[in-house]
């Protein structure tokens, strides 16, 4: 009986390690997508990507401002940012995965980026539970 005890405490102990492991897994941080925003304090007002402003009309093509309210999405591991926003069930609102971003802010590496500083270039790296803070112009 005393060995069943033992080994039932030792499978409780193994099994919360391991659901703990998977939760970081599936679930390794979040993703805030915004005009403004930050760690720190930062604020999270919409804003405007996309300005005009100072721009020759014939340059500009179709693209019309966008107002943006922050976005909040789960981040999934190996996944690109734009697909685990999708997948979390986020409203992305007038965003594209073309859409330029200016800065991150992130606690651990939550995501990696590529050179084309677009959102569609961003996937979550899974190696950090934090938050990152994707600032669009």
């Amino acid at each position: 009986m005393r060995k069943l005890i033992v080994i039932s405490v030792f499978a409780a102990c193994g099994f919360g390690v391991v659901g703990t492991a998977v939760a970081n897994y599936f679930f390794p941080g979040k993703v805030i997508i915004g005009t403004g925003i930050g760690g720190g304090g930062g604020t999270t007002t919409g804003g405007t990507t996309g300005s005009t402003l100072g721009q020759d009309a014939s340059k500009m093509g179709d693209e019309k401002p966008c107002t943006v309210d922050p976005i909040a999405c789960e981040c999934f591991t190996g996944m690109p940012v734009w697909e685990a926003c999708l997948k979390s069930g986020a409203d992305l609102q007038c965003l594209t995965p073309k859409t330029k971003y200016d800065a991150i802010e992130q606690e651990g590496d939550v995501i990696v980026g590529d050179k084309t500083m677009t959102i569609g270039g961003l996937v979550c790296a899974g190696k950090s539970d934090g938050t990152a803070y994707v600032n669009l112009p």
